[in-house]
């Protein structure tokens, strides 16, 4: 797990990244860190890379658990407040839909 969530951080590149946050969504675990790099990617100019972030934050998301720890990460999160109501519409229209 360790080792995937290092591929999943911005110093690779984003093939490595999308497969490393996919290989992530299918243990389904999260952590701080994982959380960090996933709202990063999902933040990302690179079309590829955003919507998986995005994707994986939706899955898990839908945990209770999982979801405090989203919000939390988010508000310590260096990205824009503008950039993380995006993220927090998207994750609240999934919830809304799935």
């Amino acid at each position: 797990f360790d080792q995937l969530v290092s591929l999943s951080g911005k110093q690779y590149e984003f093939r490595t990244r999308i497969n490393a946050i996919n290989a992530i969504s299918r243990i389904n675990k999260i952590d701080v860190r994982i959380t960090k790099n996933l709202i990063e990617a999902a933040n990302h100019w690179n079309f590829r890379l955003s919507p998986v972030g995005l994707n994986a934050l939706q899955n898990f998301y839908s945990d209770q658990n999982n979801r405090l720890i989203i919000i939390q990460q988010l508000s310590d999160s260096e990205i824009t407040k503008d950039q993380k109501n995006a993220i927090i519409e998207k994750l609240e229209k999934y919830q809304l839909t799935h």
